[in-house]
């Protein structure tokens, strides 16, 4: 809902509605391509090493990105808080089941985030390659 955030969470039948336009959808992309170093759940190693190097979170950051995974604090967050996965995502498993009425209806308010997380698929390749030299 990032780019739904003018509506009330607390209304019934806001997460199944958008008040959100295509120009909210370009608003949110100048805004992740202007202030948002983009990582990604289904890259997490990456996206941590990333975050890493930018942050300076390593006084090794001329080591490639994917040997800086070495340091112990990363590996002890990694081993800690996400290698145990998302609790959210544990307890929502069979609750939404794809195809039934309540899927078809937050897949149809999502819409624009779904565009915008494509945009930042997208993004995160991009800040691959011009900030950490990453070829794909």
């Amino acid at each position: 809902m990032l780019t739904n955030i003018d509506s009330d969470p607390r209304s019934p039948s806001s997460a199944y509605e958008s008040n959100s336009t295509e120009v909210d959808l370009e608003v949110a992309k100048r805004i992740l391509e202007s202030k948002v170093l983009i990582g990604l759940y289904r890259d997490l190693d990456g996206s941590l090493a990333r975050f890493q190097r930018y942050f300076g979170w390593d006084p090794n950051k001329n080591i490639k990105i994917e040997e800086q995974l070495t340091s112990v604090a990363v590996q002890t967050c990694k081993s800690e808080l996400v290698e145990n996965g998302d609790r959210w995502i544990t307890m929502q498993a069979g609750k939404i089941v794809e195809g039934d009425e309540v899927w078809k209806k937050l897949s149809n308010s999502l819409h624009f985030d779904l565009e915008l997380y494509k945009h930042a698929e997208f993004l995160y390749e991009v800040q691959g390659e011009k900030i950490f030299d990453v070829v794909n």
